[in-house]
């Protein structure tokens, strides 16, 4: 993979994948995901992020949420591991 000063890369952790408009896989139709992890030998883990569930942490788990994540929105993060909560932060630097 070569990014944008045509260097190659050999992770795309950190990177944002948008799907082709003309994908039809009904899971990752229209879908923006955040690649967390990439290994070109392990493969790679993301998470879709923009399809909210219209649902807060606290609604999703039966203890009580840690400190300040009760309000927190969930998304549909994809088709893998439905039953799993997973946290994402982001945290942008400049001149990266």
């Amino acid at each position: 993979m070569r990014n944008q000063d045509g260097k190659t890369r050999q992770s795309l952790a950190g990177s944002l994948l948008v799907a082709h408009p003309n994908m039809l896989d009904p899971n990752f139709r229209r879908a923006v995901l955040f690649i967390s992890v990439h290994d070109p030998n392990d493969g790679a883990l993301g998470v879709i992020i923009n399809r909210p569930l219209d649902r807060q942490v606290a609604d999703l788990v039966t203890e009580t949420p840690p400190e300040g994540l009760s309000e927190v929105p969930v998304f549909l993060g994809g088709p893998v591991g439905k039953n799993q909560l997973m946290f994402a932060a982001f945290e942008w630097q400049k001149g990266e």
